[in-house]
């Protein structure tokens, strides 16, 4: 996308919340916590990749503390459900 040329004096600059401490710790990921056993189109997500797809909700799910199982399915859907909480050793 080329840049667009705005006046910056009559621009919105009141900050859009789409990053930085007052979303941290939220997810786009935060709803497949739930425990529900869900096969997802990861071209949903943004992703392309079923593999790198899983690598970032088992993050999400492993940071959180849960137990998970995880499968690609095909080159475009993976399944995945939270389990239960790890054990702390």
């Amino acid at each position: 996308m080329a840049d667009k040329i705005v006046d910056g004096d009559t621009y919105d600059w009141t900050p859009n919340h789409m990053g930085g401490a007052a979303n941290k710790g939220k997810t786009k990921y935060q709803h497949l916590l739930d425990g529900k056993a869900r096969v997802v189109d990861i071209r949903d997500y943004g992703h392309h990749d079923p593999t790198n797809f899983l690598i970032a909700v088992r993050r999400v799910a492993r940071d959180r503390g849960f137990t998970y199982r995880a499968k690609v399915v095909d080159s475009r859907h993976a399944a995945f459900q939270v389990t239960g909480k790890r054990e702390q050793s």
